[in-house]
């Protein structure tokens, strides 16, 4: 779990602004923006983990791939919530 290569988060949050734009617009906004930052990050270290990284980057892209990691993780968290509301769960 600790090398997973940029590029799989970068398509997660893909596949939130995909599944978002119809239901919630300012959210799947929000995670285009965060892909691009993680596009921006796959382009530039194609094979490193976005741990690496952050070690190896400079400062001012490191905590930008931060801020969309968890902008992006969020994003991600609205769109479980919001398809389990929709959808129901009978329990």
């Amino acid at each position: 779990m600790q090398h997973i290569p940029l590029i799989l988060p970068t398509l997660v949050v893909l596949a939130v602004v995909w599944a978002e734009w119809r239901h919630t617009r300012w959210v799947a906004w929000v995670a285009l923006v965060a892909s691009f930052v993680l596009l921006v990050g796959v382009l530039r270290y194609p094979t490193l983990s976005a741990q690496e990284v952050t070690e190896f980057a400079a400062t001012h892209f490191a905590l930008a791939l931060v801020v969309a990691r968890t902008i992006g993780a969020a994003c991600f968290l609205w769109w479980v919530v919001r398809t389990i509301r929709t959808v129901g769960v009978p329990w």
